[in-house]
């Protein structure tokens, strides 16, 4: 039978190539855990980027919309802005 200081020569090797092991295994897990994150907060900002130009198309509408009606207005001789009275609150 092997003394205690072999067992331990031949032991030793084996486990730290297993903490080797477990230590690798880990940052492999991390890096994939930061990939998946990294992934979700492109699809965010592509999601916030999309949200902010159909905000902007529907402010762009909003705005053609009230200048149609402005001409509208001033095409049929009222005027779209009418004079403050006194007593008129602002």
């Amino acid at each position: 039978m092997l003394d205690v200081n072999a067992q331990l020569l031949v032991l030793l090797p084996l486990l730290a190539s297993g903490i080797g092991w477990l230590v690798i295994q880990s940052y492999r897990r991390s890096d994939a855990r930061q990939a998946q994150m990294i992934e979700l907060y492109k699809k965010q900002a592509d999601e916030a980027k999309a949200r902010a130009e159909a905000a902007e198309k529907r402010e762009d509408r909003a705005w053609a919309k009230a200048r149609a009606y402005w001409r509208l207005l001033v095409e049929h001789g009222i005027d779209p802005i009418p004079p403050i009275e006194d007593g008129d609150d602002l």
